[in-house]
């Protein structure tokens, strides 16, 4: 093995004591001196592949204990898993980063009585997402409750019931429930769903438990009859509903329905929130006719907001306090004059009591009075009136504030909003994962950038124009059911573009445009690639084994050239809508019938996802040819190869040359190729770098 003569200078750096992970500001340490080699792989394997997490596979030298004592030298240092970890090199004066993640595990390795090493591996903030769900009630209490204080009442109706598998009435007097369930003698419990065995009545309602144990619970009844058969498959619920701030329950009036969980067909699910994992609780009982309401205590307050789902919402009341309408619905399904809330929908309605504001889905749209208590979906004479779906019930404090209030409508229903580019999308996961905030009406993620084009980047700002389209795709699978990546895949599967956490720690959008143009005619059903001129590698970006750019070595740079690549027909299915297809019957006579296959795309129209069918029709019409691996070595002339091992990123262009293996020139290899996948292998000792790329030629295609 050569020795080098010159390599970057390595830093490698930890955060023993870090605040918040999903921050790149932090506190760290340096731990250089320790590390004896590490190995970092970055990027996928192919274009229509989905990212992988990087990660990095280190040995620590801990002969002095300094990773496992935090005595040790007085650093406070203790290595644990979750901790933030980065590596950076700098040559030449330019610092390039290579890795960003957080420790995943640390295995000791005993070498003799004096040695031991720790070997460490890392994972970059990919994986995390793909360890994250948005059904997170901690985001709303941070974002929503806590951070605003201006909560004094805070209700989630529609706890999940209790599953009751039959029932028997004894003597007209008490009803003996199967059922696991923690209730209390006292409670009010409500019962729901049970069959009714034939000539016999309904024993579903709302009763006080009289006996209780953990398998079942006792309730009276004055309905009189003899019984013979029993009731089965039912479900038992909790008939007042906790405040989570403090302590002062509400109650339902009349016969409500709360969705079974896990939840069935017909059944809504989740509630308003997409990260919460409660059920609403239905005003109508099953029936879309109205037989409830929500009685709040009464208490002094400044105003209340809630969360509604409306089913025939006409002329009926949402909100009353006494015998005084607070809120209610036209015949036209209108709150005021212009907010349509008999739409398929969640809404948010509220009203502050400080200002005097009627505020409907974040806009203050009217004024409105407010009282001691407050009962929800009844009318003035205290019966039931609106038929639909309540959740996150809120009283306020002195402290309500019309921005809060705004900001609680966005913040669960940032998903929600219709026909959202591809960008946007993206950030609005980020930001209900934790890598953003909102505030007011609006959100924002720090280090997430936009490829607009070729080698352009930019911090994304909401509003963000370019890209495909998207639906709300949670109406299709409910998104607590799915990690914050595969909802991130979802929807970059559908722009047929990529997000990467860059070696820096933050993140990176790139769409299908990045490399050119795709420019779709929806009255001819055509499509036109044009690559971007500025795709002319030069300098590092040319690399060749003839002296005219950066040297490289295999190991495999052998061209393949298959059929494996080459789809005749594609086929895109949206999750609503009819598949799309892009057939190349031309080419069918030649290559035969092979059809690409991506589901469970958002697009927002059906054009759409044909554009996309049509796109990946034009890329994999015919082979191209492939290279396997290409490696720089930092001990190439002298380290001056190293600019080009670090300074290439993710779907950078390679100008790759390769003269022919003999006489003949027939076999060279001169393509533009995209850069996929990234590996380092760094060795203390003997003292070597190496970076091996995967290169692609289908997004450069012209």
């Amino acid at each position: 093995m050569t020795q080098l003569s010159a390599l970057p200078v390595l830093s490698v750096q930890i955060a023993f004591n870090p605040t918040n992970i999903q921050s790149t500001t932090q506190t760290w340490t340096d731990v250089t001196a320790y590390v004896r080699d590490f190995q970092t792989k970055a990027g996928k394997q192919h274009y229509l592949d989905r990212v992988q997490a990087s990660t990095v596979s280190m040995t620590l030298n801990n002969r002095n204990g300094y990773f496992l004592n935090g005595t040790t030298n007085g650093t406070g240092s203790v290595i644990s898993v979750r901790l933030p970890i980065k590596i950076t090199a700098t040559y030449s004066s330019t610092t390039y980063p290579v890795f960003y993640g957080l420790i995943d595990s640390i295995e000791e390795k005993i070498g003799d009585a004096l040695n031991t090493d720790l070997v460490i591996q890392a994972s970059d903030f990919i994986k995390y997402l793909s360890l994250t769900t948005l059904a997170d009630l901690n985001f709303w209490k941070t974002n929503a409750v806590t951070s605003t204080g201006d909560i004094k009442h805070w209700y989630q109706p529609g706890q999940n019931p209790y599953t009751v598998t039959n029932a028997v009435v004894t003597s007209g007097t008490s009803i003996v429930f199967t059922c696991n369930n923690n209730f209390t003698v006292g409670e009010v419990v409500l019962v729901s769903g049970m069959t009714v065995p034939s000539g016999q009545y309904s024993i579903n309602g709302s009763y006080t438990t009289t006996a209780v144990t953990a398998t079942s619970f006792t309730v009276a009844t004055t309905n009189p009859g003899t019984f013979t058969a029993q009731y089965q498959n039912g479900t038992a619920a909790p008939g007042a509903i906790v405040d989570l701030v403090s302590g002062a329950p509400a109650t339902y009036v009349g016969l409500v329905a709360i969705p079974p969980s896990p939840p069935q067909i017909g059944y809504l699910n989740n509630g308003c929130l997409v990260y919460s994992t409660t059920t609403a609780v239905d005003l109508t009982a099953g029936t879309g006719v109205p037989t409830a309401g929500i009685q709040i205590p009464s208490s002094t307050n400044y105003g209340i907001e809630f969360w509604f789902l409306g089913n025939n919402l006409f002329n009926q009341t949402l909100l009353i306090t006494g015998s005084t309408v607070l809120v209610s619905v036209s015949a036209t399904g209108k709150i005021g004059t212009s907010h349509n809330v008999s739409d398929g929908y969640w809404h948010h309605v509220a009203i502050n009591g400080n200002s005097g504001s009627l505020i409907v889905d974040g806009v203050v749209c009217g004024t409105a009075g407010t009282g001691s208590s407050y009962q929800i979906g009844m009318s003035v004479s205290a019966g039931p009136s609106a038929s639909m779906y309540v959740d996150q019930i809120m009283v306020y404090n002195s402290n309500a504030n019309d921005v809060y209030i705004s900001q609680r409508y966005y913040a669960g229903s940032i998903l929600q909003v219709p026909k959202q580019s591809t960008a946007d999308r993206i950030a609005q996961v980020l930001v209900l994962t934790g890598f953003g905030t909102v505030s007011g009406a609006g959100y924002s993620v720090p280090n997430y950038y936009i490829g607009n084009s070729y080698q352009t980047y930019t911090a994304w700002t909401p509003n963000y124009s370019t890209g495909t389209l998207t639906e709300p795709y949670y109406w299709d699978n409910p998104v607590t059911t799915s990690t914050s990546l595969d909802l991130i895949q979802q929807v970059s599967d559908t722009e047929i573009g990529v997000l990467y956490q860059d070696f820096d720690g933050s993140f990176v959008f790139l769409d299908r445009n990045y490399f050119g143009t795709w420019s779709w005619n929806s009255t001819s059903k055509t499509g036109t690639w044009t690559l971007n001129p500025s795709i002319s590698p030069s300098g590092n970006y040319v690399w060749t084994d003839d002296g005219t750019g950066i040297p490289y070595y295999g190991p495999t740079t052998q061209i393949l050239r298959d059929d494996v690549d080459l789809w005749t027909s594609v086929q895109v299915n949206p999750q609503s809508g009819v598949p799309q297809v892009y057939a190349n019957l031309s080419a069918e006579p030649r290559y035969g019938y092979s059809t690409l296959i991506k589901s469970a795309t958002v697009n927002s129209s059906l054009d759409s996802a044909l554009s996309t069918a049509n796109y990946l029709g034009y890329l994999f019409g015919s082979p191209l040819a492939r290279v396997g691996s290409v490696e720089l070595r930092a001990e190439t002339n002298n380290g001056s190869t190293i600019p080009a091992m670090l300074g290439a990123k993710i779907y950078d262009a390679i100008q790759f040359k390769r003269s022919s293996p003999g006489a003949s020139t027939a076999g060279s290899v001169n393509l533009n190729m995209a850069v996929e996948s990234i590996s380092n292998n760094f060795m203390a000792d003997p003292g070597q770098w190496h970076t091996t790329f995967i290169l692609d030629p289908y997004p450069v295609r012209s």
